[in-house]
């Protein structure tokens, strides 16, 4: 039996390291020579995490920014950064008041991100998808001083150079939504699929689109949902149409993504306790099985169970403690 002092709530660097474990152990990428991994882009409802080992050399001050991941004798210098207020829901009060305060204080603010008829937050929704993709500007900052190279608000990223991300989460049930989850186009595909649907009235597609799985309220968010994620990922990419470099997904076979399955990686493997400095995953020495067949996938999916399980009572019981200064410690056997 658990005692709740087995448990702490994971940080942003965390999350993003297992989840980018999680994504590549599921691909089988850490099998053979494990160089060609993939990048991970994961949109929760409170914040965004964005995972990459860069193909694209940096200076030694740069690389001091890099997280050190060893997987058995694989050395990996990982990207991994959580924009705290990114996530969807998250996102979408910033935007608010953004408008608001860019606004009179008299007047009517009009939020182009959500059809006629919704009102979100103190702002009336207009429904003009190209307006609201052009004010993602406002929460999306690229002006701000930048040392090196960055993704927004000054944030440090390494250049994206031929990279492959797997964006998941909130990417993954937007597009599957607006049915362009197959597309080989799938930025513009979602932009003009959403152009048509944000010009709709409320009412209009709460008759044609309300559904158990979506229920008005999710129904409200989906203009906003499609010109800000098409917004990150150009801006993620620097690049203006970057489809091709990423799968929008949930899935790798049957199996979800989830930085609760990469966690538990670290726990079913590692012997040690892990150090901030360096990840470690340890696997046996030369003529073991390959870390894809080593561990059955039934019993780290029972584990990653387990785990969320332990997050979420960590959590409820200890909520007013500081998500981004609890330090990741394993599970005790």
């Amino acid at each position: 039996m658990f005692d709740e002092s087995d448990a702490e709530i994971i940080s942003g660097t965390e999350e993003g390291v297992f989840g980018w474990v999680a994504s590549n152990y599921l691909k089988s990428q850490f099998a053979g020579d494990g160089l060609d991994t993939v990048g991970l882009i994961e949109m929760g409802g409170a914040s965004l995490q964005v995972s990459f080992v860069p193909k694209t050399p940096v200076s030694k001050s740069d690389e001091t920014k890099l997280v050190p991941v060893k997987i058995g004798s694989k050395s990996f210098k990982l990207y991994t950064y959580s924009f705290l207020n990114y996530g969807l829901e998250a996102a979408q009060s910033l935007f608010a008041s953004k408008l608001k305060a860019l606004s009179p204080s008299d007047s009517t603010v009009d939020n182009p991100c959500y059809p006629v008829g919704v009102e979100f937050d103190g702002t009336q929704g207009s429904g003009v998808f190209d307006q609201c993709l052009k004010k993602m500007d406002d929460i999306i900052d690229l002006k701000m001083p930048c040392p090196s190279t960055c993704s927004f608000n000054g944030v440090f990223q390494p250049p994206v150079s031929v990279e492959k991300f797997l964006a998941i989460e909130n990417f993954y049930y937007t597009a599957e939504f607006f049915n362009v989850l197959s597309s080989q186009d799938v930025i513009n595909d979602l932009e003009n699929a959403a152009r048509s649907f944000c010009s709709l009235k409320f009412n209009d597609i709460l008759s044609k689109y309300a559904t158990e799985k979506d229920p008005a309220e999710e129904l409200k968010k989906y203009c906003f949902s499609a010109a800000y994620i098409s917004k990150i990922l150009r801006v993620v990419t620097k690049k203006s149409d970057p489809s091709s470099m990423f799968s929008v997904t949930k899935y790798v076979g049957n199996a979800a993504i989830d930085w609760a399955l990469g966690s538990v990686i670290f726990e079913v493997v590692n012997d040690a306790r892990l150090s901030p400095s360096e990840w470690t995953l340890s696997r046996p020495s030369s003529g073991g099985p390959s870390l894809s067949s080593w561990i059955s996938l039934e019993v780290l999916m029972f584990l990653a169970v387990v785990a969320m399980l332990i997050f979420f009572v960590r959590y409820f019981f200890r909520s007013s403690i500081r998500r981004s200064v609890i330090p990741y410690t394993r599970v005790k056997s």
